[in-house]
């Protein structure tokens, strides 16, 4: 519900916390799928010695390829996350794959390999294309990753509809911190509004919360 809702810090904080309590319960899969969220929230520093432990404890296929994902974003390496997004589209995680493709394409843009990342950014919009209109906070990194955390969070409230003073109760920010933030983002992406921002958080059709 708080990625949902655009409020990346919280959702990770969310993830990390489940990701504990499964722990102290010995719900070691279940660990796995919460860490996985903390890293698809941009949490992969903070859960990746744990993946390390879990991928020598848990069976299956899932975990190591959790911990690589994790390992290639602490990493920097758009190439290995070309391979894991490989992975995730063999194990039949599509929308996994499809995320991991944009943070392929994220990194391979930073790094000035353009046509490794327009490849990598056309097959996340292929694999996203098959998952039913999913959108999640991770699936647009191959374009909002030119954002901070903290922009990309102070836009994706903006973008639905929220005010400047909604967000900075919400996020516990100054007017004028969430001004700053805001009108970097529209520098980053080229737009000069919030309502110009909703097709990146997909929300093109989705009506501004009230």
């Amino acid at each position: 519900a708080a990625s949902a809702a655009g409020e990346a810090t919280r959702a990770r904080e969310l993830a990390l916390e489940a990701a504990g309590q499964m722990e102290a319960r010995g719900q070691l899969a279940s660990e796995v799928i919460a860490l996985h969220d903390a890293v698809r929230l941009g949490a992969a520093s903070k859960a990746l010695p744990r993946l390390r432990v879990l991928s020598a404890q848990v069976e299956g296929a899932m975990t190591p390829l959790v911990t690589r994902r994790a390992a290639a974003q602490v990493d920097g390496d758009g190439a290995a996350l070309d391979a894991v997004a490989d992975g995730f589209e063999a194990l039949g995680m599509t929308l996994a794959a499809a995320e991991t493709s944009g943070e392929a394409a994220s990194i391979h843009e930073r790094r000035g390999l353009r046509a490794r990342a327009e490849e990598a950014r056309r097959r996340a919009a292929v694999l996203g294309s098959e998952c039913e209109g999913a959108a999640t906070l991770a699936s647009d990194a191959s374009v909002l990753g030119v954002l901070t955390d903290r922009e990309r969070e102070v836009a994706a409230l903006a973008a639905r509809g929220l005010s400047r003073r909604a967000v900075a109760e919400r996020l516990y920010l100054s007017e004028r911190t969430v001004g700053n933030h805001l009108h970097r983002a529209y520098a980053k992406l080229g737009v000069a509004s919030a309502e110009a921002l909703r097709p990146f958080f997909g929300l093109q059709d989705v009506a501004a919360d009230s």
